[in-house]
């Protein structure tokens, strides 16, 4: 067999009368699943859609696809997961414990999570906005 060759099935040894295989049929694994009980925690609380509510939004509404609550829920989970920068959302769009925690269809293709540039423009979006208001003299 060459080097890019694969079989569906590899045979390793026996166990018993078992025998001990691997194959690759699996579907896709994920390592973040221990946050959905977390996020369960979060529903019941109300923590992120309490501090989203609060939250003023100034991104249109007319150009609005994840709403505010989505993406700091996607954000705050991102972090908790070990992935800090806002870029890594980039690998989590169709992720499918990410969606469960944001409450999409993990099985939807059609609907993304938000995109690294939409994150970092959402969370830079308030920086800008207390940069821009005038300084008081004391």
């Amino acid at each position: 067999m060459s080097a890019t060759e694969w079989t569906e099935q590899l045979e390793f040894f026996e166990v018993g009368r078992q025998q001990v295989t691997m194959t690759f049929d699996g579907g896709q694994v994920v390592s973040d699943a221990g946050l959905l009980p977390i996020r369960e925690l979060d529903l019941k609380l109300g923590i992120l859609a309490e501090a989203a509510g609060r939250m003023p939004d100034p991104r249109s509404e007319k150009a609005l696809t994840h709403s505010a609550e989505d993406i700091l829920t996607q954000q705050v989970y991102q972090i908790l997961a070990g992935y800090p920068d806002g870029n890594d959302a980039q690998l989590l769009r169709n992720d499918p414990p990410f969606k469960s925690i944001v409450g999409k269809d993990p099985r939807c293709e059609d609907e993304p999570l938000a995109s690294g540039s939409t994150i970092n423009r959402f969370l830079h979006a308030f920086t800008r906005r207390e940069a821009e208001k005038p300084i008081d003299n004391v």
